[in-house]
């Protein structure tokens, strides 16, 4: 049955009627967070490396949405540090899941961690020192679960229909900004079930509700699972950035939302960010040690080697009719050596096709051999013809 705004909390209802009790085999604390890929890789290695550097010694899981996404290269290279990828795809063969897309990976993700308490920071998240500490906070000891508010003027007032799409009856508390998670899954186990079960069916909720945000505290609201709330709202104090706080008052965490940490192409300048040096030093260290291409190049046949061969260093005018065109330069590692830019980060040769992919590690144009060139087009951005044409010199 299709779910709509009037029969949505009863369809919720006779699924919760269907959760069995928490199983068994989760243990002890851990951090998790999402980021796989091109696009999240960078953020998920910052968060990482931050952490220890910060003195945190808990175990961290870090998600990747797919195959894609899985880098084992990457993978190694987080091992390393004492963080383990998992790859979601994978755990979805035994834990199946209607709709695991993006945001939807984030109470999933939780759900299946190998911890039973878990502290989730979402990749563009930065602390400021060691948040370890939460976990023995008396407020998270009370309750289980701390959620974190949203800037003081968001707040659904009791008109909402949101509270009737949820299911929930009016409470008043804070909108929740959903950049940091702290919950006790054993405690939380029904909650948690439901949250997941909203973003299961995330082509209906989040009609209502920006992606995950609001999906946690709605399921904690709903079945009145208490969760304690750090009495400071978050701060847009930072440009691009929420500052978050713990019990005390103190700035725990920035979330970096606006200005997520990006591997290849801009990192905007934040005045009064926290350890921002160091975050761009991992970067860099991140550039040097890993090569995301290889794993973008997974299907690449000697064929199609060959062909990268007798195109690699050679110049090329890149043409896009009507828009732009530049020179541009193709290395034999797969780079764009010059050229450069968001849409044309990467470039490989895979059956009849040459591809371009951006910054994001997403593929940007398709392009097929013509003459003495290549002729297709962009996917990304909109549909335009693009044109590959030998240069002299």
């Amino acid at each position: 049955m299709r779910l709509t705004p009037q029969n949505a909390a009863l369809q919720s209802s006779q699924f919760m009627d269907t959760v069995p009790p928490c199983p068994d085999g989760f243990h002890g604390r851990g951090i998790v967070t999402c980021g796989g890929g091109i696009k999240y890789g960078g953020c998920a290695w910052v968060l990482v490396n931050l952490l220890r550097s910060l003195g945190c010694e808990l175990p961290i899981e870090v998600w990747c949405l797919n195959d894609d996404e899985y880098d084992p290269e990457f993978a190694k290279l987080l091992r390393s540090l004492g963080a383990r990828c998992v790859n979601a795809q994978e755990v979805r063969q035994k834990h199946p899941h209607r709709r695991l897309r993006g945001w939807e990976l984030k109470p999933y993700a939780i759900k299946h961690s190998r911890f039973q308490e878990v502290l989730f920071l979402d990749a563009d998240n930065v602390p400021v020192r060691d948040p370890t500490y939460l976990f023995d906070s008396q407020q998270y000891a009370q309750t289980g679960t701390v959620f974190w508010p949203d800037p003081q003027h968001f707040k659904t007032p009791p008109e909402s229909p949101l509270w009737q799409v949820f299911g929930a009856a009016y409470c008043d508390s804070p909108d929740q900004e959903s950049g940091q998670l702290l919950i006790d899954k054993v405690r939380c186990w029904r909650a948690l079930c439901l949250c997941d079960w909203y973003n299961q069916h995330s082509d209906f909720y989040y009609q209502h509700v920006y992606g995950d945000k609001e999906t946690f505290r709605f399921a904690w609201q709903r079945l009145a699972q208490p969760i304690s709330w750090p009495p400071t709202y978050a701060s847009n104090r930072l440009l691009f950035t929420l500052e978050q706080h713990d019990f005390e008052g103190r700035v725990l965490f920035q979330h970096r939302f606006y200005r997520k940490w990006s591997l290849y192409g801009e990192n905007t300048h934040i005045p009064g960010f926290v350890h921002e040096a160091l975050c761009r030093e991992f970067l860099n260290e991140l550039r040097r040690r890993w090569q995301p291409q290889r794993h973008l190049m997974r299907n690449v046949s000697e064929q199609d080697l060959a062909r990268m061969e007798s195109l690699a260093g050679r110049r090329f005018i890149y043409d896009r009719p009507g828009h732009n065109r530049w020179a541009i330069r193709l290395d034999g590692s797969g780079r764009i050596e010059e050229g450069y830019g968001p849409n044309e980060c990467f470039w490989w040769c895979e059956g009849d096709r040459l591809l371009f992919t951006g910054t994001d590690g997403k593929r940007k144009s398709e392009l097929k051999a013509a003459g003495a060139g290549w002729l297709g087009e962009a996917t990304s951005p909109g549909r335009m013809q693009v044109r590959l044409l030998p240069l002299a010199g």
